[in-house]
């Protein structure tokens, strides 16, 4: 699952909101040190942009906990939204930590009802 992760989820969000909405590897300009905090999946066309990140493991947990309250203490308008591997494949602390720090989460790529009803409102 984790080798077409990224993958898989990138055409779920270009099916979803079209190619033309997706930047994927972003990088906030108005960010402090900016370039070590990349977002996965970004829609900068929205009322505040989206930032969505893929987690398909506990590294990749902690790193989107600590990018996204990165983002929160410069006070950076944002949406977020995490979109995992699945619920079993992050420990109970970091989805713990990384359910506080986002606005919104998936527990899967394969939720696409969740996903679609989720993006729409988000990157309205």
């Amino acid at each position: 699952m984790a080798s077409t992760f990224y993958e898989d989820l990138d055409h779920e969000l270009r099916r979803i909101l079209g190619d033309g909405r997706i930047v994927k590897d972003y990088v906030v300009p108005q960010i402090p040190d900016a370039g070590a905090y990349p977002v996965d999946f970004a829609v900068t066309d929205s009322k505040v942009p989206l930032y969505i990140f893929g987690v398909p493991n506990n590294d990749k947990a902690k790193l989107a906990t600590i990018i996204l309250q990165h983002f929160q203490q410069a006070r950076h308008a944002f949406e977020s939204l995490v979109v995992l591997s699945g619920l079993d494949s992050i420990s109970r602390g970091d989805l713990r930590r990384l359910m506080n720090a986002a606005n919104e989460m998936v527990d899967s790529p394969d939720s696409t009802e969740a996903l679609e009803r989720k993006l729409n409102r988000l990157a309205a």
